[in-house]
């Protein structure tokens, strides 16, 4: 296998897999596999054994192995030599292990040096883009309450008053660091196609082509969600978590900028009025749609709330809440069903680890989140051995994009070989984005002075049919214990399939969009599968199991390439966490032709060099994402809410 360090002078005049490409499927069409060169993950753990943390293979000494025999034998002389080099090799590993940590104290200290923009706070942390939805997830941690059940009632806050963003009617991924055990753990909550996603269901969708009706919804996974991350990690009672949310609610809350942009466009299609539900909240006395500052007033969620805070999940799932949406569904022709409802479960288990560098431990959700392949491209980036330089002005940070935008396109070329977990098939894709091997190899392959391919094909990608879009929201949390949370939150489009629950206040998720509908794809929708999700919000740790970061984002499937660049500019380039945030951003991903974009205002010079390297990259000015995050600099806490949707952290 090439070094990483090869990349650097590799020069190519075609792509490698016209002789030798790192592909899994050498040989073949972009569409077939070969078992020839499947990645052997028993071979890739063996290896993964005797490597140290910087991620160098070590010998066989270094990794703890057997000694050569000494010749002293049995003499006392022996002995005392042998006690000696005994106490010389503790003190050396005492000295090291404390260098090592003052190094890697010194490291996170360096990455919250001059950032004049992020608040700073010395015990705890609540991230949103609401500043009302930060400061209530605070208040509760305030109150004793867990990292977990300030991501509950913060969560809550946002499906509320970002309705358009996330809500009930949802779903979300969720990672959690418990710091006393160093354990990390993930809550798939994502939604699920209903029983009667069949055959004749697919050709109807691709039939009525719209992404949006009632049968663009699946079964939601949020409450369910929320109920067992608090029965798991809470520890104030449920119905407290939901007290503030319903008072706002009642009270009425202040359009944001973000709700009056997204009412202003569905209005271009028709009036809100006739849209399918009740959007009256929405409109002024004078039957106009209400502007940024309007107050809103929802009692119909606020209800649904406080029967959810009263029995429980259970009460959106078999109860009263149940049963109002499925009359509704029935009422508009919809597919989804009480038992669809009654039948759906979360998924939980430990989260994603992945080494970054000195120490460093990159977790994430699985599949099918968008953190295998965020793994992937962190992967493939730390094997240059980037340094601060790396992401200062100049040619170095034009090889990182350059680098960074190749990744990125292996990334979503194996992401169209995945989906949910369960699905027959992926299984070799995702051991692929895991695999650091493989990330070598691809890094390696990557030339300095030009793209890989022109040719998304050469990418190993399938063909697919999905979706584009998307409305999300994020929530971060570093509670004072050392414990964190980072939850990314959808209805997918913005308010979802752009149907409102009269009864309930629920917006109803459009996620059945984010199937593909090309048949061929691993992501096809299917009954009681669970669509891909480029959703993950990710923690990094240290070597010592403190925290390091807490981020996440919205943003579509940007958001797979905007965290890994949060995480690579702070935690390897020393980027100030607010200028990581308001930085402009770039992506790559395949669709199934390579599409490369900017976000407005990023430097033109740079986009040139990258054009004469042969990518093609193309200018967005609406909203790029929307970035939360949370960074320890030393014994400081810096908190940054993305300004691109005006939020705003809490802390103490």
């Amino acid at each position: 296998m090439a070094s990483a360090s090869a990349a650097v002078e590799l020069e190519q005049k075609e792509p490698l897999n016209k002789g030798g490409r790192p592909n899994l499927y050498e040989g073949k069409g972009p569409a077939e596999t070969s078992n020839e060169n499947e990645i052997s993950m028993n071979e890739f753990r063996g290896k993964m054994a005797t490597e140290g943390s910087d991620g160098k293979t070590q010998t066989d000494a270094e990794a703890g192995g057997s000694a050569p025999k000494s010749g002293f034998g049995g003499s006392w002389k022996c002995c005392i030599l042998l006690t000696v080099g005994l106490l010389v090799a503790i003190v050396f590993t005492v000295v090291v292990a404390v260098l090592s940590s003052q190094t890697t104290h010194q490291n996170m200290r360096s990455k919250g040096a001059n950032d004049q923009k992020s608040s700073v706070y010395q015990n705890a942390a609540v991230v949103t883009d609401t500043e009302i939805c930060s400061t209530m997830g605070k208040d509760i941690l305030e109150r004793g309450g867990s990292a977990v059940d300030a991501a509950i009632t913060s969560q809550l806050c946002i499906g509320l008053v970002n309705g358009q963003s996330s809500g009930l009617g949802g779903g979300f991924f969720m990672v959690i660091y418990d710091a006393a055990n160093a354990t990390s753990h993930f809550i798939d909550a994502r939604e699920t196609a209903p029983a009667g996603a069949n055959e004749a269901y697919v050709a109807s969708r691709l039939a009525a082509g719209s992404p949006t009706g009632i049968n663009s919804t699946a079964v939601p996974g949020e409450v369910r969600g929320l109920w067992d991350a608090h029965q798991k990690y809470g520890k104030l009672p449920w119905e407290d978590l939901f007290t503030p949310v319903i008072d706002l609610a009642e009270k009425g809350y202040r359009a944001s900028a973000h709700l009056e942009d997204t009412l202003r466009k569905m209005e271009l299609v028709k009036p809100l009025s006739d849209y399918d539900g009740a959007w009256d909240i929405y409109l002024r006395e004078d039957g106009s749609r209400k502007r940024e500052g309007d107050l809103v007033i929802n009692i119909a969620l606020a209800n649904t709330l406080r029967a959810i805070s009263v029995n429980g999940s259970d009460e959106f799932y078999t109860g009263a809440t149940a049963q109002k949406l499925i009359d509704e569904v029935e009422e508009l022709g919809g597919i989804l069903t009480l038992r669809d409802l009654s039948s759906y479960s979360t998924r939980s288990g430990n989260a994603l680890t992945s080494p970054i560098r000195d120490g460093m431990m990159l977790l994430a959700p699985p599949s099918p989140s968008g953190g295998a392949v965020l793994q992937f491209i962190v992967n493939v980036m730390s094997s240059f051995n980037l340094t601060r330089e790396d992401f200062q002005p100049g040619p170095n940070l034009v090889r990182t994009y350059h680098r960074f935008l190749e990744a990125s396109r292996f990334g979503f070329g194996l992401r169209s070989r995945t989906g949910d977990e369960e699905t027959p098939g992926v299984q070799q894709a995702l051991d692929a984005l895991a695999s650091i091997d493989y990330a070598r190899e691809i890094a390696a392959s990557i030339p300095t002075n030009r793209v890989y391919s022109t040719n998304s094909s050469y990418y190993n990608v399938m063909p697919q049919i999905t979706t584009t879009l998307g409305g999300t929201s994020h929530v971060n949390v570093l509670a004072a214990n050392g414990d964190a949370v980072s939850s990314t939150t959808s209805v997918n489009y913005r308010f979802g399939s752009k149907i409102r629950s009269g009864s309930t206040g629920i917006i109803y998720n459009n996620e059945m969009s984010d199937f593909s509908y090309d048949s061929a794809s691993p992501n096809y929708a299917r009954p009681g599968k669970r669509p891909l999700s480029a959703m993950c919000g990710s923690i990094v740790i240290d070597r010592e199991g403190r925290v390091q970061l807490v981020e996440g984002s919205a943003g579509s499937k940007k958001i797979i390439t905007v965290n890994a660049w949060v995480i690579l500019s702070t935690m390897l380039g020393e980027v100030p966490l607010s200028q990581a945030v308001d930085g402009k951003l770039i992506h790559a991903e395949l669709r199934p032709d390579i599409v490369e974009i900017y976000e407005s205002g990023f430097d033109q010079d740079m986009i040139d060099q990258l054009t004469t390297l042969g990518h093609d990259l193309t200018e967005q000015k609406t909203i790029f994402a929307v970035i939360q995050a949370i960074m320890r600099s030393d014994d400081e806490i810096h908190a940054y809410s993305d300004p691109r949707k005006g939020g705003k952290p809490a802390g103490y």
